[in-house]
């Protein structure tokens, strides 16, 4: 995994159309009130191992703002569910995003994992999107300090 294709940043589409400013972001809370996808409970998933110190991090540099760790969404139509590494929603602006830490490799067989060239990370972005989040996915190395 290159780092140099980090972090990745999706917005989703009622985002796209405001800029910063006061009024776009009134706008903005208006547009995306009841139209974000909740979760549906907590996760099962194993958590990568820089996953617990980064949510320390993120309590503390966003503080005010809803922020959860390894929840996972249904996928309709499908026995499996997404799970998300991290939800952060801002209050002020109603923008939720989903953010992940890519991991270059299963930590139990060494099997690479999250190459950007791999359609199931486009398709689970896609998920994503289509639910009114954005999506911010780092490389491991970027945030295990």
């Amino acid at each position: 995994m290159s780092n140099a294709y980090y972090p990745i940043i999706l917005y989703p589409p009622l985002a796209r159309r405001f800029t910063d400013g006061n009024q776009e972001q009134k706008h903005l809370q208006a547009s995306f009130q009841g139209c974000v996808a909740l979760p549906d409970d907590k996760s099962t998933a194993k958590q990568g191992v820089s996953e617990k110190q980064f949510f320390r991090h993120l309590l503390a540099a966003f503080p005010g703002n809803l922020i959860c760790q390894a929840v996972e969404f249904e996928i309709p139509g499908y026995p499996l569910h997404y799970s998300a590494d991290f939800i952060f929603y801002h209050h002020l602006s109603g923008l939720a995003l989903d953010i992940e830490i890519d991991e270059p490799y299963t930590g139990n067989t060494g099997k690479p994992h999250h190459c950007i060239d791999v359609d199931d990370d486009k398709i689970r972005n896609r998920f994503f999107l289509e639910r009114n989040w954005g999506v911010i996915r780092f490389a491991e190395i970027q945030v295990v300090y």
